[in-house]
């Protein structure tokens, strides 16, 4: 596998395009990557915090989405992991916050459900994520590998323009397989009908993304616009906008 250099913004104006000889194609996470997930699901929650007046038991939105925020990457992490269902994950970070207050927990079935069905009415993508791939896909093939749900991923593609950009949409759901595990990716390969050496991974996961991506041998760049600390081989950019001038 090849190791491609640390991309930072001071150095973007002097990289060399040369290191992506033989990248046919591009493989993407989805959430936080080019939709904006944490704004999307945020306006779901204010959404959802009126509807089921919460406000009975919380003393503001910001009281009840400070205990739903951490409990919620727990039960991903968990999830992940296969520690955990689907159906577990997507109940129980509903059903721990009203639990802390005393609010009936019979409401967190309808909140899951209302949930999925209120982020894919939003349909934010990151800065330049359009403007990216329609530059890119000029040049590689597109593909999407996502831990997302089904039932909400293809909603989100389709709702938000970014469907047509790719020409497959693999999702662990559908593999049986969750990033880090290299499973997952070597699926990717195998539907587009190439080696790892001719495809880079692009995502704002370092486990999931980066780790998961190396472990099946292919190269990642890693989307990282809250600058967490991460191994100094691990090639990084902080926006969007930064690979139009590399890709």
């Amino acid at each position: 596998m090849s190791v491609l250099p640390n991309v930072t913004p001071s150095s973007l104006n002097s990289f060399d395009s040369a290191q992506f000889e033989g990248i046919t194609h591009l493989f993407f996470d989805l959430d936080d990557t080019l939709w904006d997930f944490k704004g999307n699901a945020y306006i779901a929650h204010q959404i959802m915090y009126e509807k089921y007046e919460l406000e009975r038991w919380f003393d503001s939105f910001d009281s009840y989405f400070t205990i739903y925020s951490p409990k919620n990457l727990e039960l991903w992490r968990q999830y992940t992991c296969g520690e955990i269902t689907k159906e577990f994950l997507s109940v129980e970070r509903f059903a721990y916050p009203l639990r802390q207050v005393g609010a009936p927990e019979s409401f967190a079935s309808s909140m899951a459900v209302d949930f999925l069905h209120y982020t894919t009415e939003q349909n934010r993508l990151l800065p330049d994520a359009m403007e990216l791939l329609r530059y890119v896909r000029t040049k590689y093939t597109l593909s999407i590998i996502s831990n997302g749900f089904c039932e909400v991923q293809y909603k989100k593609l389709r709702k938000s323009g970014l469907e047509p950009f790719f020409a497959h949409v693999v999702l662990s759901e559908d593999v049986g397989s969750l990033k880090p595990n290299k499973a997952i990716y070597e699926y990717a390969l195998k539907v587009n009908g190439i080696t790892p050496c001719q495809v880079l991974m692009i995502g704002d996961s370092y486990d999931s993304d980066i780790v998961g991506a190396r472990n099946a041998g292919i190269s990642a760049l890693f989307f990282n616009p809250h600058r967490k600390e991460v191994p100094d081989d691990v090639p990084q950019f902080f926006a969007l906008k930064e690979l139009l001038d590399v890709l």
